[in-house]
């Protein structure tokens, strides 16, 4: 598949909802995370005689939001498109996703261009709110492990949390297993009181299709946002 035949590789503003599949997503990471390695070693490259605000903290930025995008997009359509395909999907980028958001966080190499920055001549003038980021920024490294923790823990710690993440991935796949298989008939129009007419018409849409008579509720997150609210 070319570039330019996946919406998730396209510029937007908006995420083109109607226009993505879940064949697009695999492709586009594997495309998104190549770009985004490259871009990390060419900041790391250009950055480490002397790291600056806007080619280290802002190019940063722009690989970060980059990746939570992609991420949201996909968890968006995942938890309410049902059938396989969107599970697969989600099963095969989710922990490839993962695995190289950590490797982000704990970048040494990384680690030492913010540190450079932040006891810099310049890092003394700049404005408040750009200290407190640099500030936010050490503290996420910390938090990952990034302070002088011995190899052998540093391992351990990779381990734990690549199980962690793991055993995430898998109680999404039950969860929307579950959701997906669970479904009722409404045969009393009374109980669709308060309900949008498009809603009721997709849900009598849908019974129909099941060979089920009335009206048919899913447990899909909009359905459950609609009946819910």
């Amino acid at each position: 598949m070319r570039d330019d035949d996946n919406p998730l590789l396209q510029a937007h503003d908006l995420p083109p909802f109607e226009q993505i599949q879940a064949k697009h997503f695999l492709p586009a990471l594997e495309r998104i995370l190549a770009q985004s390695r490259a871009q990390v070693a060419a900041i790391i490259k250009t950055q480490t005689p002397f790291p600056t605000w806007d080619d280290l903290v802002l190019a940063m930025d722009e690989i970060h939001a980059r990746l939570k995008t992609f991420d949201y997009v996909l968890d968006t359509l995942a938890s309410t498109r049902t059938d396989d395909a969107w599970t697969q999907a989600s099963l095969d980028c989710r922990e490839r996703l993962h695995d190289f958001q950590q490797s982000l966080a704990r970048n040494p190499d990384l680690l030492r261009l913010y540190r450079q920055l932040a006891d810099s001549q310049i890092a003394r003038h700049f404005e408040p709110a750009r200290k407190r980021a640099l500030e936010k920024i050490l503290q996420r490294f910390r938090q990952q492990g990034l302070n002088g923790l011995p190899d052998a823990v540093q391992a351990d710690l990779n381990a734990l949390e690549k199980r962690m993440q793991t055993a995430r991935n898998l109680f999404l796949d039950h969860l929307h297993q579950a959701n997906k298989a669970w479904n009722t008939s409404l045969v009393d129009e009374a109980q669709l009181s308060g309900l949008p007419q498009g809603f009721r018409q997709r849900m009598a849409n849908q019974a129909r299709e099941a060979g089920r008579p009335g009206w048919l509720l899913t447990l899909d997150d909009e359905s459950f946002g609609i009946v819910t609210t």
